[in-house]
């Protein structure tokens, strides 16, 4: 999903980028199947880690890296396609605030023994652009660039914020669900933006 996000019940099919790195142990199951980090009756909060992480959560997190990959992807394409210094700088806003997020999700499933990637790999994830359409990003130059690129993160963040939304509603880790709370003001006001930049 942005400049300040942390911040989409995914639906697109995509490039996007997987974290490429081993995976860890699976979460252990608590008596309801839900995964957790730590014990299945313990939901406290510790400075060691997240704390308990259940299903929604930790699929929300394993949805969101690839989701924000992808978004850092398209906005590294505006210092070499001609986009105007606005989109550049909005870009840049994106990317400085995600390559962080990621890192930050990466640590909490680590945390959580659960694999950085969904074990459903065909599991689509909403406003992520295609590989067509990234291909048609990566060729635009100039206008047409900050036209794709703006009209691309629109709908990219309009996924994160789908993600985010069911987090909010389902998931139980407090860190996480705030993480997610984060993601929908953040982003909401970034599409505002976007949407202001292509009207003008």
């Amino acid at each position: 999903m942005g400049a300040a996000v942390l911040l989409g019940a995914m639906v697109v099919t995509t490039t996007s980028c997987s974290s490429g790195t081993a995976t860890p142990a699976p979460a252990a199951s608590s008596h309801d199947g839900s995964m957790m980090s730590h014990g299945a009756e313990d939901h406290s909060h510790t400075d060691d880690g997240p704390g308990p992480m259940m299903d929604a959560d930790i699929m929300f997190l394993q949805m969101m890296i690839p989701h924000h990959q992808q978004a850092i992807e398209m906005s590294s394409l505006a210092s070499t396609n001609d986009a105007s210094p606005d989109v550049q700088r909005l870009a840049e806003a994106i990317a400085a605030a995600q390559g962080p997020e990621i890192e930050q999700m990466k640590s909490w499933l680590d945390q959580a023994h659960a694999p950085l990637m969904m074990a459903d790999h065909h599991m689509t994830m909403s406003g992520m652009l295609s590989s067509s359409q990234m291909s048609e990003l990566a060729a635009a130059r100039g206008a047409q660039f900050d036209r794709l690129y703006l009209e691309g993160m629109i709908g990219h963040h309009q996924g994160a914020l789908q993600m985010a939304q069911d987090e909010i509603e389902s998931g139980e880790n407090p860190d996480v669900v705030a993480f997610a709370k984060k993601v929908v003001t953040d982003q909401t006001a970034e599409i505002a933006r976007m949407t202001s930049m292509l009207a003008a």
